[in-house]
């Protein structure tokens, strides 16, 4: 059995640019904030998972990540879309739009390169809010899109591929 400890706690990562050691560039990469760091051990969370081991027989533990490495884990997905500045460098652009498809936006988060350290439902939203600033409204009256066939879709990427 898997458990999540929610907190809430104001806990904060770092980006910083680092330099590709190949292909040249630069990528995002992410660190401990020096003065909020994001805990691997809260004492709330050891405690339910202990009681919860011993009414049903189990062993409460940490991840092997957080034990011996100081890197906090979560049950959330986060990356897969790196953002870059085109299509040797990244999955997707500044506006979440995906590289070589028209129409195509990553609004989850697969688009954050780490773990925020808190429940990332807000960031998430944040980010979909920003993807969709980039869609005109329907033209009309009508905003539900029900009267047109054909909606507007975001601006091309000049880099879409044909």
């Amino acid at each position: 059995m898997t458990m999540l400890i929610m907190q809430t706690r104001d806990n904060a990562i770092t980006f910083k640019p680092r330099k590709r050691r190949l292909s040249g560039g630069y990528r995002l990469t992410t660190e401990p904030h020096r003065d909020k760091p994001i805990p691997t051990y809260i004492e709330a969370g050891h405690r339910a998972a202990s009681w919860m081991a011993q009414h049903t027989g189990g062993t409460a533990q940490s991840t092997i990540f957080e034990a011996f490495g100081d890197r906090p884990m979560t049950v959330h997905i986060f990356g897969g879309a790196t953002l870059g500045a085109d299509a040797d460098h990244g999955v997707i652009d500044h506006r979440l739009r995906v590289f070589g498809y028209e129409n195509m936006l990553v609004c989850d988060a697969a688009a954050m390169p780490a773990n925020p350290g808190t429940n990332p439902a807000l960031t998430i939203t944040a980010l979909a809010e920003h993807a969709m600033s980039d869609i005109p409204p329907l033209s009309g009256d009508d905003q539900s899109g029900a009267s047109d066939p054909n909606p507007t879709t975001i601006r091309s990427d000049p880099h879409v591929r044909d």
